[in-house]
């Protein structure tokens, strides 16, 4: 990159997030820039933002990731200014900041600032902690994410376990295959008593199902109780989501928090 004319350092703001239906939509915003964002669920950029986030704060000198809002690839670039009256010919803190429409055949940039990068980290990562610190409903957005955690759970009981699991969300909810949100968190606080771990928040126990599927069977009273489970296991492996849907909060990093500190800016615990 030549040597670039600084008019202005523009300050990265993000806001008017929104989380619903497997997206989180949102703007980012400078003093004369305002651009609409949205994340899919189904192709969850959230963990490439993070690592984007933090070579920028390990001092890369450009870097960059796609992802897919279900339409046009977008691509995020940030790369340092060249600086030739400095020793190294590098201007090491600012950069610009790119958002590009990256499909085969052209590439259409949509947003451009001259940026600080620590400033870009903060502007980013403080966005979406405010929105973790707000909190969201995470079957808008965590729900793959909160279906495998389940799933995993569910692969680990053996038949007496799963029973009482079921016999706990039966005795709660007064049927088997729907929990209430308030039921849901009771069943997951008595699982942390009773077999030390919990059970993902999830309102809708299709797992039930199949377990009412199973109850069908002609021969049902003569399986063993390995083999009930071991069918009920494949059932659930069936349920195994590709997607993701990472919770916000996985945003959280110590190496972008240590460095924003180190560079004077404020960090909220979450």
């Amino acid at each position: 990159m030549k040597n670039q004319v600084i008019k202005q350092i523009d300050g990265i703001l993000l806001n008017s997030f929104e989380v619903e239906a497997g997206w989180i939509q949102f703007t980012i915003s400078t003093e004369s820039q305002n651009v609409y964002q949205q994340y899919s669920h189904i192709f969850d950029p959230l963990m490439k933002l993070k690592k984007w986030l933090e070579a920028i704060c390990m001092g890369k000198r450009k870097c960059s990731f796609s992802f897919d809002p279900e339409g046009v690839i977008i691509k995020y670039v940030f790369e340092e200014l060249k600086d030739d009256s400095s020793p190294k010919g590098r201007n090491s803190q600012l950069g610009t900041f790119k958002i590009v429409e990256n499909e085969k055949g052209y590439n259409e940039v949509y947003f451009d600032a001259i940026v600080d990068r620590y400033q870009l980290v903060s502007g980013f990562y403080m966005g979406f902690m405010s929105l973790a610190k707000k909190g969201y409903d995470p079957l808008e957005w965590d729900y793959h994410n909160i279906n495998n955690q389940l799933i995993d759970f569910l692969l680990q009981l053996n038949w007496k376990e799963f029973n009482m699991a079921l016999y706990i969300s039966d005795k709660l909810s007064g049927y088997t295959n729907k929990l209430s949100g308030s039921n849901i968190e009771i069943l997951y606080k008595t699982f942390q008593k009773i077999h030390g771990k919990g059970i993902p928040l999830l309102d809708d126990y299709n797992y039930w199902i199949d377990y009412a599927v199973l109850k069908e069977k002609d021969d049902y009273k003569n399986w063993s109780a390995a083999k009930k489970m071991e069918h009920l296991k494949s059932c659930f492996t069936e349920r195994i989501s590709p997607y993701s849907g990472y919770p916000v909060q996985e945003l959280k990093s110590d190496i972008i928090e240590n460095c924003l500190i180190l560079q004077g800016y404020e960090v909220w615990r979450i």
